[in-house]
């Protein structure tokens, strides 16, 4: 089984060793050491980000959240869903299916929006 990968512990991880190896004071084997040890951590990030790179879920289903909603001309429905991120951010986009009383289909498009976990700074996608 693979191990899981907590990409903001990575990258907090190797922002902080970028910022020790600007100190003036630092000596050559701790440089060494963290020189080695951010190396690390770019592979472990680079393939982290390799296999998220295009990865497409499809979500096809009857209603939303388990409802079938009815509206009226003029009225709007809201509700909440989520959704496991195996990466720290990504996009969102689709369609939701439509019936008219006359029995009438057609789609509303749902642009693409952001979607960022709780521990993410917020992204525009």
């Amino acid at each position: 089984m693979a191990k899981k990968v907590d990409y903001q512990a990575l990258k907090s991880e190797l922002d902080n060793i970028m910022l020790e190896l600007q100190r003036e004071n630092l000596d050559v084997d701790q440089a060494l050491k963290y020189y080695e040890r951010g190396l690390e951590l770019v592979k472990d990030l680079e393939a982290y980000l390799k296999t998220a790179e295009n990865r497409v879920q499809e979500v096809k289903g009857t209603g939303v959240v388990g409802e079938e909603p009815v509206l009226e001309p003029g009225a709007s429905y809201e509700y909440t869903s989520g959704v496991p991120l195996p990466t720290p951010s990504g996009i969102m986009m689709g369609s939701y299916g439509m019936v008219t009383p006359a029995g009438e289909r057609f789609d509303i498009d749902i642009p693409p929006f952001s979607l960022d976990g709780p521990e993410t700074k917020r992204t525009v996608n």
